[in-house]
């Protein structure tokens, strides 16, 4: 290294790591956890970290499932707190509750300060995302900092430059996974190979699907791995330290749908990358009209791809007028997209080649379905909307009539009901755009508690009424709900539920959730659901209208 290099180091360390003496000053805002006491729960949890970094701007470096020392791993930035008395005149402080979220957000009045921009987001006072800008400017040198950590995942970005002498860029992402050994799972869609992360422990499975981890608990001695939500298992065979082989069994229908799947160990990338990958010139970010063609190639269906892209890696949903394709995760390979998501009960897989502004591929789901697709990159697309797709039959009251399995009969005429806004969700165990808003549903219940009613009619698939009764109680136990689910059909499809619910107009999409005043009139009514993949132009958008709408008729 030369003296200049050496000298430029020392001057950036000088210069960014200046600090205020410390002082026993009272905090702004109770409650806000520091990166310190997170760094202490990761490690006494065991957390393991999996993550990838660019070098030299295009060399992608992919580093094995490690234990590490997660205050070592977050050092830059543990010492780094603005909710402190001393700094309240420097920044502009926000402070919003929606429903058990509470974001708090601190941004620098001036350019003096080098912590530009602290967010906390909280969940039932637990911290799911913390962001972090730090940036300093002067005539020698320049350094621009960030940190983002959202409970299952965390990046470091660092770029730091001294004129004509040095300059110093670092990118880091990692994943957070709960400890266990990882692998990397590809299901058989015949011609094309799906992939995502498993993490085994000694009790169960965890499928990686986006930000969320789907558990598989393990069934007796054998090799049976079964979803905590679905009516779907694994059943593995375990060839070698490094191998698995076996099925996954979606049972959600009378006839089960199997895939054959292989585990490997030691191969820790969603999607293989070259090592050298320069997506400088690809820009995927936004939201773009997509397009579904039929087996004419003809337009079938308008929907609306949105995408987050970090250097190579991308991650998005699909989102359609009655609900979304929950998280998809992949890659840029040279001038291909790579996506796929496993949600518990789907395996959706997309490629496609970029082609300057437009994108034209393939998609499967599972063994069987295959469909063309081409996205025109940053045209927009309006999707319907929710609200206007089912509506009540003029001169209909809405009302249903359900024996649950104990023989009682159900409907909006029951005493539990009477001077009660009603909350009417009509939904499946199978269906994985219900199960967003099941856990949308016990939010509500929580926050509203007996000032409200939620129920839900539950539509299943299988003929058999026992194997249903066990998914909806098995639905309930794994997701905590505490308001009733009734099974109000089986083997059924959209025409059996109309017969059930005869005051609507259709029944267009799994979930549809109907809202009603304390009189039962009909307030909204909400086709399909898109949940937390779809980001905050949609989910916290639907969540906070929501909760806001469901507080007013509560009070009412």
């Amino acid at each position: 290294m030369t003296r200049a290099a050496v000298f430029a180091l020392f001057l950036i360390g000088l210069l960014s790591c200046a600090e205020l003496p410390e002082q026993d000053d009272p905090v702004i805002i109770p409650g806000l956890p520091s990166m310190a006491a997170i760094a202490d729960s990761l490690n006494q949890a065991g957390a393991i970290s999996l993550k990838w970094s660019i070098q030299d701007s295009q060399t992608v470096v992919h580093a094995k499932p490690l234990a590490v020392d997660w205050k070592k791993e977050f050092q830059a930035f543990l010492k780094d707190d603005v909710n402190k008395l001393r700094f309240k005149d420097a920044y502009t402080i926000t402070d919003e509750q929606v429903g058990a979220d509470r974001v708090v957000r601190f941004e620098a009045r001036t350019k003096k300060q080098e912590i530009r921009s602290v967010e906390y987001t909280l969940s039932n006072r637990k911290l799911t995302h913390y962001r972090i800008v730090k940036k300093r400017d002067n005539l020698l040198s320049s350094s621009e900092q960030s940190f983002t950590y959202t409970g299952n995942s965390y990046v470091l970005a660092i770029d730091q430059r001294i004129p004509t002498l040095f300059s110093n860029t670092q990118y880091v992402q990692g994943s957070i996974l709960p400890k266990g050994k990882v692998w990397r799972v590809l299901f058989d869609l015949g011609d094309d190979k799906m992939p995502a992360l498993m993490i085994e422990q000694e009790d169960g499975l965890l499928i990686k699907n986006g930000d969320e981890l789907l558990r598989f608990s393990k069934d007796g001695n054998n090799d049976r791995y079964v979803s905590e939500y679905f009516n779907a298992y694994f059943q593995w065979n375990t060839n070698s330290d490094t191998l698995k082989t076996g099925t996954w069994v979606n049972a959600k229908y009378d006839q089960q749908r199997v895939i054959e799947v292989s585990a490997h160990a030691g191969s820790y990338a969603r999607f293989d990358v070259t090592e050298t990958v320069d997506t400088s010139a690809i820009d995927l970010q936004g939201d773009h009209r997509m397009l579904f063609m039929n087996q004419d190639g003809q337009q079938h269906d308008t929907v609306l791809l949105s995408l987050m892209q970090n250097h190579h890696i991308v991650h998005g949903s699909v989102l359609t007028p009655t609900g979304d394709y929950r998280y998809l995760a992949g890659v840029i390979r040279n001038d291909s997209l790579l996506l796929s998501s496993m949600d518990g009960t789907h395996c959706y897989y997309f490629k496609a080649e970029i082609d300057g502004s437009s994108l034209k591929g393939v998609f499967k789901a599972g063994k069987t379905w295959r469909q063309e697709w081409e996205a025109s990159l940053g045209v927009n697309y309006e999707l319907p909307d929710a609200e206007q797709l089912t509506s009540i039959r003029s001169n209909e009251r809405f009302n249903f009539q359900v024996t649950d399995m104990n023989g009682k009969q159900w409907s909006l005429d029951d005493d539990r009901f009477a001077g009660k806004p009603v909350l009417v969700s009509i939904m499946g165990t199978w269906c994985s755009n219900c199960l967003d808003e099941t856990r949308f549903l016990q939010e509500v219940q929580d926050r509203f508690g007996s000032s409200i009613e939620i129920l839900a009619l539950d539509f299943e698939l299988v003929s058999d009424s026992n194997k249903a009764i066990e998914n909806i109680a098995r639905y309930k136990q794994s997701l905590g709900i505490e308001y009733p689910i009734l099974l109000a059909g089986l083997k059924t499809n959209k025409q059996k539920v109309q017969r059930v619910l005869p005051a609507l107009s259709a029944m267009v999409s799994y979930p549809t959730l109907i809202v009603l005043d304390n009189q039962h009139e009909v307030v909204r009514i909400h086709t399909g659901f898109s949940g937390p993949a779809t980001g905050g132009h949609y989910y916290d958008d639907f969540r906070k209208e929501y909760l806001q709408l469901i507080d007013s008729i509560s009070k009412t």
